[in-house]
């Protein structure tokens, strides 16, 4: 070997010495590197299922909240207008009631007036009586079989 071979022979020594001397840093970065990377997906990944999960958790408090509130409002209304229902029909009964009582005392009335014995009598202009009592309470007919 002469000297300009051995020069080169000893350069390409020193070339892959300090190749494989840089490898091994270059290695350790590489490990370094891919281990921040595995880190970063990893805290990527958690971020994403806290997200989720809070996303969940509110949802559901929401619907929970929404729910026992419309229950609520729902109920309320159903007693104002379960009140306002029986209010009415105690009113209608009412009504229905006291005009039957005035329609059976012009029976009545006329009986006595008359003289004649109840309930055998013939009430003059029954028809109009009737009537007027069928409008008043909403009755489809009145009949009077004594």
């Amino acid at each position: 070997m002469n000297r300009d071979e051995a020069s080169y022979s000893s350069d390409e020594d020193d070339d892959s010495i300090d190749e494989n001397q840089e490898s091994a840093p270059d290695k350790t970065a590489e490990n370094l590197g891919e281990q921040e990377r595995r880190w970063v997906m990893c805290s990527k990944i958690f971020v994403i299922i806290v997200l989720l999960a809070s996303a969940g958790v509110v949802g559901y408090l929401t619907h929970w909240y929404i729910k026992n509130q419309e229950e609520d409002d729902f109920e309320t209304k159903f007693e104002f207008d379960a009140k306002d229902v029986l209010d009415i029909s105690r009113s209608n009964a009412r009504s229905l009631l006291q005009n039957i009582r005035a329609f059976s005392l012009i029976f009545t009335s006329y009986a006595n007036y008359a003289g004649a014995t109840f309930p055998n009598f013939t009430l003059p202009d029954f028809e109009v009586f009737s009537s007027s009592t069928m409008m008043s309470t909403g009755a489809l007919s009145i009949a009077y079989s004594p």
